[in-house]
């Protein structure tokens, strides 16, 4: 193979770039690297937007989706994703078993899984003008949770 012939295997080409450049991979991680920057990723949605969601179609793959881009996958898993405005939350975390949510050291109802997966959410209220805990407890055990949650009382949003 001459020096100016192409190399197909493992050519990456980005249709933003100049038709003559060409990215060669060597490397199936580099490759995947590629790809995985390329692609598309679920965007963020504002709070107001992903709980109606929440409250409307929580079993659509959409809302799936736009729950882990919004709190992130990291924070479902390890049990501190918590999102809110005003005095409205959802809080969401990903768990085979059922997880019982504890806020501010009472029991806040039962959670509510996501058909098909292992995720869980509930929709709450807090009393605004103060900062609030959480928890979980699975199978009996504490799992997660943040202890610096502010509810923002009207006067602290853009108006």
């Amino acid at each position: 193979m001459s020096r100016t012939s192409p190399r197909l295997r493992g050519c990456v080409l980005l249709p933003a770039q100049v038709e003559s450049v060409r990215i060669s991979v060597r490397s199936p991680l580099i490759a995947l690297l590629l790809v995985s920057i390329a692609a598309p990723a679920a965007d963020k949605l504002p709070f107001a937007q992903l709980l109606d969601m929440a409250r409307r179609q929580p079993n659509s793959p959409e809302f799936r989706q736009a729950l882990v881009a919004t709190l992130g996958e990291a924070d479902i898993k390890k049990g501190s994703a918590v999102a809110g405005e005003g005095h409205d939350f959802l809080w969401a975390v990903e768990s085979e078993k059922e997880p019982a949510l504890v806020i501010d050291d009472q029991p806040a109802g039962k959670m509510r899984r996501l058909a098909g997966s292992a995720l869980w959410i509930q929709i709450g209220q807090l009393r605004t003008g103060a900062a609030h805990a959480f928890h979980y407890v699975i199978d009996g055990a504490r799992m997660g949770g943040r202890n610096d949650v502010p509810a923002y009382g009207p006067d602290s949003y853009a108006k």
